[in-house]
């Protein structure tokens, strides 16, 4: 009884004393990570052209080490409000936290080709492209929302970083590390002080941060790996090749045709968007998948009025005939069964055509050479208006391709 009111005690005080809305929240995120891939990116127009692969591993190696806190601010974003949606984290979400384990992907070469042979110099164009998607994407949410919203300094000037006597990955490294570090240490040293003065009008808890705040409660309660591309793609389901039940969702064909006019399945689009950082693609995909899901209890719902259907005429004809036809017949209802279950694929996975989802932003793709190499030679780069401002918009197999 006593834990129940500590922790009734503890909720009410917690609510009372973090006052802040989803936008101002979101907008001094969104500031916090346009500042830390600034920094980051003037590693990468210091980087000389001559510098080494493994050089350019380690710069991924720091980046990528901000992604935990990147799942921390979108769990507290759906803490505050699970239908609202930060399209610009989710982004970086996905390209620090991908699927793969590595962000090194590789741009063009001098030829225009995808080329995994001139390791170094492809490699520095693939995060140029990738840095300057996300620092567009963030700065056109910043000045369409948040340019009348308070910035909680405490929290933003965390990326006031000190201009490095050497651009080097491995001062990146300690740099961002010290960053990550000093963050987790906040906000644990809040979890404490706040278990030690429960409703205890302190001095030194009240001088932390709201948004310090925020994060602590949500990194409290260890949900926010929920938000790791694995899961939000359900990678496992897509990618589970021993369970051939999931293949009726896997294979979905779809109303989209590749450049070599072959129909596209739902398992073609994953192999794609699993590397697409743009959330709006991703979105559209994974409407896909959840109408797809349906389809096995649509399958269920099929057969089970094929078996009343012909249990029915096996039921009339009992009367007339003899148990041995009526023995036959069940014989035969069977082998329908399982050819229904087993042998007739093509009738499982009738294509579909989904009305209300937006493919637009979807490159028509199939996973395979020729179609790639279609691809790579496409160079229409997607620019997104509001006002007077764009953002890029690179595509994967076109404009970057994981290396790893």
């Amino acid at each position: 009884m006593m834990k129940l009111r500590l922790y009734i005690t503890l909720f009410l005080y917690t609510k009372c004393a973090i006052s802040l809305d989803h936008l101002e929240l979101h907008c001094n995120f969104s500031k916090h990570l346009f500042k830390f891939f600034k920094y980051s990116e003037k590693y990468l127009f210091n980087f000389e052209n001559n510098i080494s692969e493994l050089e350019l591993r380690n710069y991924g190696t720091a980046v990528k080490s901000h992604g935990d806190i990147v799942m921390i601010m979108l769990d507290s974003l759906r803490e505050m409000d699970e239908k609202y949606i930060a399209a610009d984290i989710m982004t970086v979400n996905l390209y620090l936290n991908n699927v793969s384990g590595s962000i090194n992907m590789i741009g063009k070469d001098e030829h225009g080709k995808l080329n995994k042979s001139k390791n170094s110099q492809n490699l520095l164009k693939g995060y140029k492209i990738l840095h300057r998607s996300i620092v567009e994407r963030l700065e056109y949410f910043i000045n369409d929302k948040c340019l009348k919203v308070s910035v909680q300094n405490d929290f933003t000037s965390l990326t006031n970083f000190n201009e490095p006597i050497k651009y080097s990955s491995a001062v990146l490294l300690n740099e961002l590390e010290k960053l990550n570090s000093k963050i987790i240490r906040n906000m644990k040293e809040y979890l404490t002080l706040r278990d030690i003065f429960v409703m205890d009008n302190n001095i030194i808890l009240n001088n932390y941060c709201d948004i310090v705040k925020n994060l602590a409660l949500t990194f409290e309660k260890k949900s926010y790996k929920n938000f790791n591309p694995k899961n939000i793609l359900f990678y496992d389901l897509m990618e589970n090749q021993v369970n051939n039940v999931l293949d009726i969702v896997r294979y979905v064909p779809l109303k989209l045709k590749n450049n070599n006019n072959q129909q596209i399945k739902l398992s073609d689009m994953f192999h794609f968007i699993k590397f697409d950082f743009n959330f709006q693609n991703v979105q559209v995909f994974l409407n896909l998948l959840y109408i797809a899901t349906a389809r096995p209890i649509m399958l269920i719902v099929r057969l089970y009025i094929f078996l009343v259907h012909n249990f029915v005429l096996i039921f009339k004809s009992q009367v007339s005939e003899s148990k041995t036809i009526m023995k036959d017949k069940i014989i035969e209802l069977g082998q329908q069964i399982i050819k229904k279950l087993l042998g007739n694929h093509e009738d499982i996975y009738r294509s579909v055509f989904f009305h209300s989802i937006n493919t637009r932003d979807i490159k028509k793709h199939s996973h395979s050479t020729s179609d790639e190499n279609d691809e790579m030679n496409n160079d229409d780069d997607m620019d997104f208006d509001v006002t007077a401002q764009t953002y890029y918009t690179p595509k994967y197999l076109v404009d970057y391709l994981l290396y790893e």
